[in-house]
């Protein structure tokens, strides 16, 4: 957990059954196509799942064809399914018949030692079914609906809303306004930094002496430096409906 704002995004309100259901889909229909692990808070599920369908129905994402919950896949197809479930419940059998370890202070139930030998393989199973997935039909699936985009991961970081997606440079800028319009919405929910700070928020670039271009927002540093600030949010917020009327009266305190 992200100790940046997470008195909000993280807080018991949001545990909600519509933010469960949200979670659910999202970790059933865009975790798996991740290359990293991902991470999605509760009070988030609808919204990040509403950004990446809106993707999703543009340019197709892309199912994972490597990974499985961020862990390369390993051994083959034959180990999956004809190996692996009698290994592993051999191994649960040895560890239920074995003497409980010094680190316990009590012995193991019998329950505790039967509930291994019973899971195990179904575990593998299930293992050899997401594996055989992503491997072998996967593959077949991006080959027919030949999506534009890749998701690489989708998580919280710093408090923040953050997409490493990679699309086609025709749809940069597009995705990066669905990215920005999803935090606003969270935003606006409660879930996510004040509105305040993402009217603040501005994004600097350095100009090099041949820039000239006139434009309002440039500024020069002491050292002569001249960089281009705009900000990421304010129109944006304009146009979703949002009263900047108060964060308008802040600036021209400021001025």
């Amino acid at each position: 957990m992200s100790r940046y704002n997470n008195d909000v995004t993280y807080d018991k309100k949001w545990d909600t059954e519509e933010n469960r259901a949200a979670l659910a889909k999202l970790e059933a229909k865009f975790f798996p196509r991740s290359n990293c692990c991902p991470d999605t808070p509760l009070a988030w599920a609808p919204e990040v799942l509403e950004l990446l369908e809106t993707i999703d129905r543009e340019l197709g994402i892309a199912r994972n064809v490597n990974t499985m919950e961020g862990y390369t896949i390993q051994d083959s197809f034959f180990q999956w399914w004809f190996v692996s479930p009698f290994k592993r419940t051999w191994w649960a059998i040895e560890s239920a018949l074995g003497p409980t370890p010094s680190y316990r202070k009590t012995p193991y139930t019998i329950k505790e030692r039967l509930t291994p030998i019973k899971s195990a393989p179904i575990d593998s199973v299930i293992y050899a079914y997401r594996a055989t997935m992503v491997r072998y039909v996967n593959p077949l699936i991006n080959r027919v609906l030949k999506p534009k985009a890749n998701l690489s991961q989708i998580k919280e970081k710093y408090g923040s809303l953050t997409l490493y997606l990679d699309v086609p440079n025709a749809f940069e800028e597009w995705v990066d306004r669905l990215e920005r319009e999803c935090e606003v919405k969270l935003a606006i929910k409660g879930a996510y930094y004040p509105l305040a700070s993402l009217w603040d928020t501005s994004s600097t670039r350095y100009l090099s002496s041949k820039w000239n271009q006139d434009e309002t927002t440039i500024e020069v540093d002491k050292d002569g430096t001249r960089k281009l600030k705009k900000t990421l949010y304010r129109q944006m917020m304009v146009d979703m409906g949002v009263d900047v009327s108060q964060f308008q009266k802040v600036d021209d305190v400021k001025v």
